[in-house]
């Protein structure tokens, strides 16, 4: 899983993501986000047992927006198997309480990407973070590699 950040900013007021039995293994998926923005106010997804396999999935999305007012996600089972899975976002933000990822051979490449992240915990087996102007901003976060 390879993720490159360039320019993609994700804020999430109220957004909740509840993963319980959560999967995401991600091979060969390609998300290429240029000035991608995602605004999630309250928006809601409930998936219970929902599944995503994505064999080379790739999404382009140049200057894509989207809005979410109240998102909420609770995955009860969520399993997402990406096959080739990459996220390349320019300015990349991502502030989360409480996230957890758990990567194998994960990579993330982040022009000027800023986390904030409190409680955080990363597992990382071969890793690799090369960031450029990268700002991690943790409280009480946990890196296992």
């Amino acid at each position: 899983m390879n993720t490159d950040g360039v320019g993609m900013n994700t804020n999430g007021v109220g957004m909740k993501i509840d993963g319980v039995g959560m999967n995401i293994d991600g091979v060969g998926m390609n998300t290429d986000g240029v000035d991608m923005n995602t605004d999630g106010v309250g928006m809601n997804t409930d998936g219970e047992g929902m599944k995503i396999d994505g064999v080379g999935m790739n999404t382009d999305g140049v200057g894509m927006n989207t809005d979410g007012v109240g998102m909420n996600t609770d995955g009860v089972g969520m399993n997402t198997d990406g096959v080739g899975m990459n996220t390349d976002g320019v300015g990349m933000k991502i502030d989360c309480v409480g996230m957890n990822i758990d990567g194998v051979g994960m990579s993330i490449d982040g022009v000027g990407m800023n986390t904030g992240c409190v409680g955080m915990n990363t597992n990382g087996v071969g890793m690799n973070t090369d960031g450029v102007g990268m700002k991690i901003d943790c409280v009480g976060m946990t890196l296992t590699v």
